[in-house]
């Protein structure tokens, strides 16, 4: 089983994943580019942590409020239990660091969020394989590239693949383990294992989809409620309407955006076709995201 985990970027998941993984108590270290990436990262870090104590002092006070990824139902029901999981979530072990030695050479596990851009995380893991120790398992999170396409001419291959998370993690337990062809059948039960402890509900995905079996279904679903909101033809807040009406779903597309997260869904935009040709409906939406983020804005601000 690995005992120390080493993150490779801290935006929406890295920030995300960093708390929750320390807060099942695992020590945890985080690899950031700079010394101003780690400056945001502190930000980030701080700000889900404070979530994470905020959603243990709700469940305190009515059990109904219980997260999936921090606990049961009948723990969240339990005083001492609470208590300890506030004690958890106050004193985490992260530490942050821009050095690769620091970061990878002691990791038993490496789980890589960095950007969604198949050149940057090429590079990485071409780096990475300077500082793995022997047994090190390396996985990606990535929402919208095949895994075998990240690394190239790398010796660790048997020793990597895909664990995705969906988001925000402190409320979707899930984690996809996905396999590429040279993954040895131990390392992928030892991720699933490993996630288990975290408090995810793994599944094991056996051969290699690109995307994950979540994002195959769910990608498609909100590029076509995006092409509708760039074509002018209703707004987000009307394609939401429409699709929790027609379907009996409680999320529409632009809700389940916002709490994805708009620089995610942003890049996964990067990658369709038409995103980069101008009038096209998706470099509307392009264009338009760039602004609300710049703005600091979402599609729901309440």
């Amino acid at each position: 089983m690995f005992h120390h985990i080493a993150i490779a970027g801290a935006g929406v998941q890295g920030s995300q994943l960093a708390v929750q993984i320390a807060f099942k108590g695992y020590p945890v270290t985080v690899w950031v580019r700079s010394e101003e990436s780690k400056q945001r990262a502190v930000a980030k870090i701080n700000a889900v942590q404070q979530n994470y104590i905020n959603a243990v002092k709700a469940m305190s006070q009515d059990a109904s409020f219980y997260c999936k990824s921090l606990c049961t139902p009948e723990e969240a029901k339990n005083p001492e239990i609470l208590r300890t999981m506030l004690e958890k979530a106050q004193n985490l072990a992260i530490t942050l660091t821009t050095s690769q030695e620091q970061a990878f050479a002691d990791a038993d596990l490496i789980i890589e969020t960095i950007k969604e851009d198949i050149g940057i995380k090429q590079e990485f893991y071409a780096m990475l394989g300077r500082f793995l120790k022997e047994n090190a398992v390396v996985t990606t999170n990535t929402s919208s590239l095949a895994p075998s396409e990240l690394i190239q001419n790398e010796n660790y291959k048997e020793r990597f693949l895909m664990l995705h998370f969906a988001s925000p993690v402190i409320k979707c337990n899930m984690a996809e383990v996905m396999r590429i062809k040279e993954t040895r059948d131990d390392v992928l039960e030892s991720v699933y294992e490993f996630a288990g402890t975290i408090g995810m509900s793994p599944t094991r995905i056996n051969s290699e989809l690109p995307r994950g079996v979540l994002n195959f279904m769910l990608i498609p679903w909100m590029a076509k409620a995006a092409y509708l909101w760039g074509a002018d033809i209703a707004s987000p807040q009307d394609i939401d309407k429409t699709w929790m009406a027609g379907t009996m779903h409680c999320v529409g597309p632009f809700m389940l955006m916002d709490a994805v997260g708009l620089n995610i869904v942003y890049e996964i935009l990067m990658t369709m076709d038409g995103a980069n040709t101008e009038g096209h409906p998706f470099c509307k939406v392009r264009e338009r995201i760039e602004e609300m983020m710049k703005n600091n804005q979402k599609f729901y601000n309440s």
